[in-house]
């Protein structure tokens, strides 16, 4: 979910020191008196903001809502990530000392490239995931992301919502790239007409009518040749879908093959002497279990989860399930793993180290993502015979 946003919300969050900065670069707000005014103190900021001509109060609203979507933890280590792939270090002092506002407008501010990686990226990741599968069965080639390319994906699905639906009349297809085998691909086609209200720009109330966009999403990975699909209306519109992206874009008359559904087994963490293994070159030091729910015994359904300190690497979910166990007539053999929470911590010679927690649902969920560590762990979960999907 996009975390709530609201331009005061951004100021009032935001150090007035970056906030200076910003408006300096956009070449306003210079009558600020920002060495006396005090922090949170966002009114004239604010009022100042709406004095502004339409043009630049959208361009700072279009900024403060990107801003908005990578202030969470986990879109400050998409940031943390990103810039790593670039060669840059993000994880000094003043990063940890900073909230999320201020990292995320930081790197609008000092790496707009990284900047606005993470904001497509973003996009990505926060689209529903119940409209998305995974196929494979392409070739493995560079997709052609040319305008050309890009025209004729458009035109094929504006050709099939019309045919199907009656709808998408218009379609624009925008195309990034990243890790050098990732592309993506944002379609808009045009919705249903809709007439909607609003004020003209001398105030008077006005009635409209308007085609919205809607969104389709392809994630193509051009080392395996998979297809990732996000589109709602079920599973054959995606797989007419990822049929005209394959000869739109890579030229192929083929249809991709949904991807059998993930199987975790997540039984064997229960034992104690569970092992880990793990290779040289993966620079893998550590893995932990820290937190594991089970399904207790009984006529109802209940569950428990032993979930120990995230920080302190000596602490044992198997001490606790023996603690809570003993005098139990309840015995290990009779609880059903359904979740866990699994530490991973990498240790390279020339780097710092970095710890990865991700989460297992049984049967079927993972929060891995594509890092090149989370991938070194997908990896991990087939020889431990964890992830038991086929092949």
């Amino acid at each position: 979910m996009v975390p709530r946003h609201t331009p005061k919300l951004v100021l009032r969050q935001t150090p007035n020191r970056l906030l200076r900065r910003y408006f300096d670069s956009k070449g306003v707000l210079g009558h600020i008196p920002w060495d006396s005014l005090k922090e949170t103190g966002i009114e004239p900021i604010h009022q100042a903001i709406l004095e502004l001509p339409e043009a630049m109060r959208r361009e700072i609203g279009r900024d403060f809502r990107s801003a908005s979507e990578l202030v969470s933890p986990r879109g400050s280590g998409l940031l943390v990530r990103l810039a790593r792939e670039r060669g840059v270090d993000l994880t000094g002092p003043q990063w940890r000392s900073s909230n999320g506002y201020a990292r995320a407008l930081t790197v609008l501010l000092d790496y707009p490239e990284i900047f606005e990686e993470a904001r497509n990226v973003v996009r990505w990741e926060f689209l529903p995931r119940s409209s998305m599968d995974k196929r494979n069965g392409l070739p493995p080639m560079p997709p052609d992301t040319s305008p050309a390319a890009l025209a004729r994906f458009a035109a094929a699905i504006s050709e099939y919502y019309l045919k199907e639906q009656g709808r998408g009349e218009h379609c624009q297809v925008e195309h990034f790239g990243r890790n050098g085998h990732l592309h993506y691909f944002f379609a808009y086609p045009s919705d249903y007409l809709r007439t909607m209200l609003g004020y003209e720009d001398d105030g008077e109330l006005a009635r409209k009518d308007w085609k919205p966009a809607f969104e389709v999403v392809t994630a193509f990975d051009e080392r395996c040749g998979t297809v990732e699909l996000c589109a709602e209306g079920g599973r054959k519109v995606r797989s007419d879908l990822a049929a005209r992206f394959a000869r739109s874009i890579l030229q192929v008359d083929q249809v991709p093959e949904v991807l059998p559904e993930a199987n975790y087994d997540l039984q064997a963490l229960l034992d104690r002497n569970f092992a880990f293994t793990t290779l040289p070159e993966e620079n893998i030091e550590l893995v932990r279990i820290k937190m594991l729910r089970v399904r207790w015994p009984g006529r109802t359904r209940r569950s428990v989860a032993f979930d120990v300190d995230g920080r302190d690497v000596h602490a044992n979910v198997h001490d606790l399930i023996d603690e809570v166990l003993e005098g139990s007539t309840v015995s290990r053999d009779k609880l059903l793993v359904t979740e866990a929470d699994i530490q991973a911590v990498f240790s390279w010679p020339d780097r710092r180290s970095r710890s990865i927690s991700f989460h297992l649902s049984w049967p079927s969920t993972c929060s891995l993502e594509d890092s090149p560590e989370e991938l070194i762990l997908k990896g991990c979960l087939k020889r431990w015979g964890i992830d038991a999907s086929e092949s």
